[in-house]
């Protein structure tokens, strides 16, 4: 039986030092840093209206020569220089609680937004195959940060395959000590209007996954400095309890605490990740993790006697991969003769046996210009346009493979230029509601996410099921053949929550 495994880490450290010291910490790295977050306009509001889908692509912070700090982290800064917070995001494992993990280094980068694509009727003609939807729908937090993550992350020809709702369970974790232009800068990034918003949405999150058990398992952890602990905000703790189901554990974070983080990270993700963190900074005060994992079979699964070896086209070169053919005779199709100005795009949707989760795999002509033109309102019509679609007779052969990938410096980057320039600044990150003394000085040093994601065949598959998907012997209506670069994503076809989405442009053998 085909199964899909997906797997999502993040880990966030808190650094915490004298001003003196700091001052000597400060590195060519943290100096270029600060330069190009003052290069970002940070003019972001504590309270924002709800974004339409006619202006949501707007809404992304968009580049200026601005100098100077924020009015509201020069207000909070003392005659302390703030110490560093790291986050990591390593992928999400198969379903296991642990304590968190460490983090990563995160550099600014800027954002560009796009126009919305304009849907195309099917080049057949059949105007059956397109139902488009008459009114547009107000855009989700999780359109807006989805799609302006994966533009800004995404590199010609370089895998990229993330999960937003491990991201923002851990940026969610880091605003319930945040203040000031910090916390406006996450709600930014994460396109949510208040912290209570996004605390509610993190229940929700909970609940929603909660209905598939056995193929999501969450989990938020919290590692403490044991010189630092006694001097954390109860109310932090309490905050990312509640809404985040968060463990908290107080240790020396040394050596000993590596080992004891990526040791919960590879349980949480069934050794799928083994380690996120290589060392601890002597400054490090706290780490947060999250991984989340996926496993997932499908609805109709894909019969292994008929997989066959043939070549990938991928970005840098052809590769022999399996291939697995299906016959899905209700299967959703989208078609657009040009997509955005990137030429056209075929898309269908797989279903899982849960009955709610699905992937939707979608076929560009021009898959970089399908990436740069991914805004909130385009990815957001996409999966509306194939969720209205008709059902059709769709021949599919994808491939079996496997794909792992880790951010390194990429994601602090983007999510500074998505708003979070000042949680990056010495000089102006404002995280007093984190201790409970208030003028404790820190800001995020590194943030750090790894997935992997495998399709493969396991097991048996069930001979009724398939029997039934190659039967009639009818031709198909539309034929679907992922042989080169392609734009996955998994998601809740009730609530369009997406779980985890990217372009895969060089397979990995599985």
């Amino acid at each position: 039986m085909l199964k899909t495994r997906i797997i999502s880490c993040l880990l966030l450290v808190c650094l915490l030092c004298s001003a003196a010291a700091c001052t000597s910490q400060e590195t060519a790295e943290e100096q270029d840093t600060a330069r190009l977050s003052s290069s970002i306009s940070s003019d972001t509001k504590s309270t924002r209206p709800a974004v339409s889908s006619q202006t949501a692509d707007s809404a992304a912070p968009e580049e200026s020569e601005a100098q100077g700090t924020n009015s509201s982290a020069a207000s909070n800064s003392t005659s302390k220089t703030p110490p560093r917070v790291s986050v990591t995001l390593p992928p999400a494992a198969d379903g296991e609680t642990q304590p968190p993990a460490e983090s990563a280094d995160t550099p600014a980068g800027t954002d560009t937004q796009q126009p919305a694509p304009t849907p195309h009727p099917d080049e057949t003609g059949d105007s059956q195959t397109v139902q488009e939807t008459p009114e547009p729908a107000e855009l989700t937090p999780d359109d807006i940060f989805t799609a302006n993550l994966l533009s800004r992350q995404y590199q010609s020809g370089q895998n990229l395959f993330l999960s937003p709702l491990s991201i923002q369970q851990a940026l969610g974790m880091t605003a319930n000590g945040a203040s000031g232009s910090t916390l406006d800068g996450i709600l930014q990034a994460t396109g949510y209007t208040s912290l209570e918003e996004m605390q509610k949405q993190s229940g929700t999150y909970q609940q929603l996954l909660a209905k598939t058990p056995g193929y999501f398992t969450l989990a938020n952890g919290i590692w403490l400095d044991s010189a630092f602990a006694g001097r954390v905000n109860p109310a932090f703790l309490e905050a990312n309890k509640q809404y985040y189901n968060a463990e908290v554990s107080v240790e020396p974070l040394n050596g000993t605490a590596v080992g004891h983080i990526n040791d919960w990270v590879s349980r949480k993700t069934n050794r799928l990740i083994p380690s996120i963190i290589d060392h601890l900074d002597g400054q490090s005060r706290m780490v947060l993790v999250n991984t989340l994992l996926f496993n997932g079979k499908w609805a109709r699964p894909f019969d292994p006697n008929n997989t066959s070896v043939s070549t990938f086209h991928g970005a840098k070169g052809d590769i022999k991969l399996k291939f697995m053919p299906q016959m899905m005779p209700d299967s959703p199709w989208y078609e657009a003769d040009d997509w955005c100005g990137t030429g056209g795009l075929q898309a269908t949707r797989l279903d899982y046996d849960d009955g709610r989760t699905s992937m939707l795999v979608a076929l560009p002509e021009d898959l970089d210009g399908f990436m740069q033109q991914l805004t909130p309102t385009a990815l957001h019509d996409l999966c509306q346009n194939v969720a209205a679609s008709s059902p059709k007779r769709v021949s599919l052969i994808m491939p079996r493979f496997s794909v792992t990938c880790d951010s390194g410096d990429t994601l602090g980057k983007a999510l500074a230029g998505m708003g979070m320039q000042d949680a990056f600044s010495l000089q102006n990150a404002d995280f007093s509601r984190l201790s409970s003394q208030g003028d404790e000085k820190l800001c995020i040093g590194q943030i750090l996410h790894k997935t992997v994601l495998q399709v493969g065949e396991k097991g048996t598959t069930a001979a009724a099921a398939t029997g039934e998907a190659l039967a009639g012997g009818a031709l198909p209506d539309k034929s679907l053949v992922l042989n080169r670069p392609f734009f996955c994503a998994i998601l809740d076809k009730q609530t369009g929550t997406i779980y985890f989405a990217g372009a895969v442009c060089q397979p990995e053998v599985y």
